[in-house]
């Protein structure tokens, strides 16, 4: 696989945009530390390895997770757990 990376990482000024975001990324922020501190962890005694991120389709989760699974059922077992396509719960 092969990645490009955006010409907007690039870019050292502050646009108008990035101003007016500024402020809701530090709620993010703090809700995810908030997130992270309450949510309940549990140890496995196997490698995990999870693919994803916040965006919904079209990132290349799916081709990546295939890539992975081939290079490790070479010599592990693999498995893969989704929540599914289009789940109502």
């Amino acid at each position: 696989m092969y990645f490009i990376k955006p010409k907007f990482w690039d870019k050292k000024n502050n646009t108008f945009l990035s101003i007016l975001l500024y402020p809701l990324s530090i709620i993010y922020y703090l809700i995810s530390i908030i997130r992270k501190k309450t949510t309940i962890t549990q140890k496995f005694s196997i490698p995990i390895i999870c693919v994803g991120n916040i965006y919904v389709g079209g990132t290349g989760k799916t081709s990546a997770a295939i890539e992975i699974a081939k290079i490790l059922n070479q010599s592990k077992k693999v498995c893969f757990l989704t929540k599914g396509y289009g789940r109502k719960s």
